[in-house]
């Protein structure tokens, strides 16, 4: 018998996003030989999230289904989707996305491979027309991973800890590793706080483990960013959040080595103040990045 996937789709008040997904899935999924069903983590809507899902379940051509998780939070979505799914793969998708031609395929042959352990593909980002144009510029010029960019070529890899993680848009895991790297840190990851990094936090582990992770160049997806995550505002909060996020991925430090990186940090934020206060027409956003991150983990140092 072949394998099962669940696609897990994680959403709170984008109905109309998540039907664009669910339409588009619709349209993939017939292609498929596998067994494949979709699980919509509801995570505390107040919109038409669940009427959406039941009008698209009643022609979908797999079994759809809504689990609830009244916590607020990506990684509690993520577990609940964990706990709910019964597939032998996870697939996690963001509900902001569309999967390209060839994306069921590309799973289906990473996985039948059955010492890989988990996968991801690329996602390009889709800006709305009223984005600001120096802002666009200046974050696909430095690939930020704000805009959810992720893209390392055309040929498939072999990731690695030094290679990074794929995004949490795009991502499947086998149940049978998630059994043994536990769950999604609920104190990362976009939710009551604005933090992201709950699945690099994970994939983490999932190298501790020796566990093998696959980058395969034709699970592609497109990600349409929404107009309150475009813009200077939002980068600003984004890369603070970073910076918290990489303080709580590691253990607290005894109080020496406390004091050491607070000290590196400080001057981290007062160089690339210095950059950012003579770099006036943004062509890079990395000097602001570089001060947003240190006052992010200097806070988080801090216990602030």
């Amino acid at each position: 018998m072949g394998l099962s996937f669940t696609i897990v789709v994680c959403t709170r008040n984008r109905c109309g996003e998540l039907r664009r997904l669910l339409d588009n899935l619709a349209e993939e999924v017939v292609q498929s030989t596998s067994t494949w069903d979709v699980l919509v983590v509801d995570n505390g809507s107040t919109d038409d999230t669940r009427s959406v899902v039941a009008d698209v379940a009643r022609t979908f051509p797999v079994p759809l289904r809504v689990a609830l998780e009244p916590e607020l939070g990506i990684a509690h979505a993520r577990n609940r989707g964990i706990e709910e799914a019964g597939g032998d793969v996870l697939v996690y998708l963001d509900d902001d996305v569309t999967v390209r031609k060839g994306w069921f395929l590309a799973l289906e042959t990473e996985f039948s491979d059955s010492s890989i352990d988990a996968a991801g593909g690329p996602v390009f980002p889709h800006f709305p027309n009223n984005a600001p144009t120096d802002y666009v510029r200046a974050v696909t010029g430095d690939r930020c991973g704000s805009t959810g960019l992720y893209d390392l070529g055309a040929d498939a890899l072999e990731l690695s800890a030094a290679l990074g993680a794929p995004r949490g848009a795009n991502m499947a895991l086998r149940a049978s590793l998630l059994e043994r790297v536990g769950r999604f840190q609920t104190s990362l990851g976009w939710g009551r706080e604005q933090l992201p990094g709950e699945e690099t936090d994970l994939f983490v582990r999932c190298f501790r483990l020796g566990a093998r992770v696959r980058y395969s160049p034709a699970m592609a997806v497109d990600h349409f960013l929404q107009a309150d995550k475009v813009g200077w505002d939002y980068l600003r909060r984004w890369h603070i959040g970073y910076g918290r996020a990489s303080v709580r991925m590691r253990p607290r430090p005894p109080a020496w080595l406390l004091a050491a990186k607070l000290a590196e940090q400080s001057l981290v934020w007062m160089r690339f103040s210095v950059v950012a206060l003579f770099q006036r027409d943004r062509r890079s956003s990395r000097p602001y990045r570089k001060v947003w991150q240190a006052e992010g983990r200097i806070a988080e140092l801090l216990g602030r």
